[in-house]
């Protein structure tokens, strides 16, 4: 009964030591309130279970929580519920004053593997990557003289001698034999498997490039769709963004953006040549030079020049919008800020000079030379002007020839057929103005034309027909009178309607004081009309534009005719002064007789 008793205490007894707070000391102090269990001592430690590695890992049913220490690690360990993880150093441990290393000791970072080596080695796997020297060198070993850097970068490359750089994420990652290319970007080259010599910096550059070889990509998306081409060079984000064909060069932003399969392009300047698509050999510098062209062999210089161009072909276009508005037209060249700016299909026309040509649409076969030159031909043909403003008003009227500053083929108008525009006309000479079917050399203030030979007509028996002598001699002769006279300058130029800026005061007034010596066409016309001669010598006005003129070389012609006529009357009067003569020798005779 005693021992029952005795059980009973001892087993309450440990119930409440069970229950309570439990301090281990020597001082007698109370556990903390925080604390199930408070040891205390300053001369000894905590010794929780040791074992080795293998006994750890068969402990059955381990509880979240359990701590031991591991002897073959050196380190301390718990179980997560799931794994045994090490306490602090994650089951890396220093094994001597140079190394830092996992447990089977094939991933570690060494310093100074010999004395006073001052290099730090860094492997993986048993196998040195990494080597840095006291110069600041770091050297990537074992990857065939590459560079990798980046996640994936370079992680397919089979580590022969292919001497690849990739930085960047996935960086050259498809690359397996390529060799010699250069990576700097996320995805540069990232598709890339057997293509040499590329250089690919921005993100996504070359990114679809796979055996295309020599490229060079600068910006981002540059080059990105290009595939198997080669010798292409791509300098600016989206340039030569679609690009599959060879021997391009793009510089700007998405210049030659949309060229596939065009080939042996140039083009300087964001957005220039930007449409191309299969055009081949075209060069365009400035921004959006040649932007929808799509033809073949064009050159623009200049932004916005042949800018709207498609299919036409062999065109050349220097200056700010020169060519703008060419679409078809071929063969064309122009020099000079919106030159030919708005020719659509019109060809083979030359135009040189600010707004030369500027309104020209389909007009073929021109040439102007000088700032605002054939301004205003639009469909006219076969015009040429050169000089400042030459032919500026012309619009439709062709085969024209104008030279000199302001020089110009006028139109005219008829009643009842309306306007005229002037044909085959030639004006020659500053301020010069011819209407249709003339030449004009000079200005109304122009002293001598002249040279060191004769004007020759043409007059071939061979070209002539219905010749008949029915020139008027002396009768038309002696109608005319010569006068002498001096030129009313100002009526002269309100007549031609020249501006007061365009006029030349000195050289009127020298004009002016000229006495000349001539007829009045209008009495000649007359004298002609009273003889009933067809006199070709009088140049008639054709229009409201024109005025009246002489032929004074016609006048050698009735002249003529009136000087043989002259010598019919002169030889019938010496032959009747012969007979007056004879008679009176006869009568003398008579006279004597008697």
């Amino acid at each position: 009964m005693k021992k029952q008793i005795l059980l009973l205490l001892l087993t309450a007894f440990f119930s409440h030591l069970l229950t309570a707070q439990i301090a281990v000391n020597n001082d007698g102090s109370t556990p903390d309130a925080s604390a199930a269990l408070d040891v205390k001592s300053t001369n000894k430690g905590l010794l929780i279970p040791r074992m080795t590695t293998a006994e750890r890992v068969t402990i059955p049913l381990p509880a979240t929580g359990l701590l031991v220490f591991d002897n073959t690690s050196g380190s301390f360990w718990f179980y997560d519920g799931t794994n045994w993880i090490g306490v602090g150093t994650q089951a890396v441990q220093t094994l001597s004053s140079n190394s830092l290393f996992d447990l089977d000791n094939d991933t570690k970072i060494e310093v100074e593997q010999t004395a006073d080596e001052d290099v730090i080695h860094f492997n993986v796997k048993g196998t040195e990557f990494f080597r840095m020297s006291d110069s600041a060198h770091l050297e990537i070993l074992n990857s065939g003289q590459s560079v990798f850097i980046g996640e994936d970068a370079g992680k397919n490359d089979d580590l022969t001698n292919n001497q690849n750089v990739f930085l960047g994420y996935q960086s050259g990652m498809e690359n397996t034999t390529g060799s010699n290319n250069t990576a700097i970007g996320s995805q540069v080259l990232s598709t890339n498997i057997s293509g040499k010599y590329n250089t690919g910096i921005g993100t996504i550059s070359l990114l679809d490039n796979t055996s295309g070889q020599n490229n060079t990509a600068t910006g981002f998306a540059a080059l990105s769709n290009n595939i198997t081409t080669h010798y292409n060079t791509a300098t600016g984000a989206w340039t030569l963004y679609k690009n599959i064909g060879n021997s391009n060069t793009a510089t700007g932003e998405r210049a030659m953006y949309n060229n596939t399969t065009g080939n042996y392009n140039t083009a300087n300047g964001r957005y220039a040549l930007y449409t191309n698509v299969s055009g081949n050999y075209n060069s365009a510098t400035a921004y959006k030079a040649l932007y929808k062209n799509t033809g073949s062999y064009n050159n623009a210089v200049g932004v916005e020049a042949l800018y709207t161009n498609s299919t036409g072909e062999n065109n050349n276009a220097v200056g700010y919008k020169a060519l703008y508005s060419n679409t078809s037209g071929a063969n064309n060249n122009a020099v000079g800020n919106n030159a030919l700016n708005s020719n659509t299909t019109g060809a083979n026309n030359i135009a040189i000079g600010y707004n030369s040509l500027n309104s020209n649409t389909t007009g073929n076969f021109c040439t102007s030379i000088g700032n605002s030159a054939l301004n205003s031909n639009t469909i006219a043909n076969y015009n040429t002007s050169i000089g400042y403003n030459a032919m500026i008003s012309t619009t439709i009227g062709g085969n024209n020839t104008a030279i000199g500053s302001f020089s110009k083929t006028a139109p005219f108008t008829i009643p009842v057929f309306g306007t005229i525009h002037p044909n085959n006309a030639i004006a020659i000479g500053y301020n010069a103005s011819a209407t249709g079917n003339q030449a004009i050399i000079g200005n109304s203030s122009v002293s001598t034309i002249g040279g060191y030979a004769n004007w020759t007509n043409v007059s071939d028996g061979r070209f002539k027909v219905n010749v008949v002598e029915n020139v008027s001699g002396l009768d038309f002769i002696m109608k005319l009178r010569p006068v002498t006279y001096n030129l009313d300058m100002n009526a002269i130029e309100a007549f031609l309607e020249t501006p007061d800026s365009l006029r030349l005061p000195e050289s009127e007034a020298l004009k002016a004081a000229e006495v000349q010596s001539g007829f009045i066409a209008q009495e000649v016309e007359q004298a002609a009309q009273q003889v009933g001669y067809d006199f070709h010598g009088v140049d008639a006005p054709k229009n409201a534009k024109s005025h009246y003129g002489l032929r004074y070389a016609e006048f050698v012609v009735p002249m003529v005719k009136a000087m043989q006529e002259q010598q019919e009357i002169i030889e019938q009067q010496q032959k009747t002064n012969e007979d007056l003569q004879r008679q009176i020798d006869e009568l003398r005779e008579l006279i004597e007789q008697r």
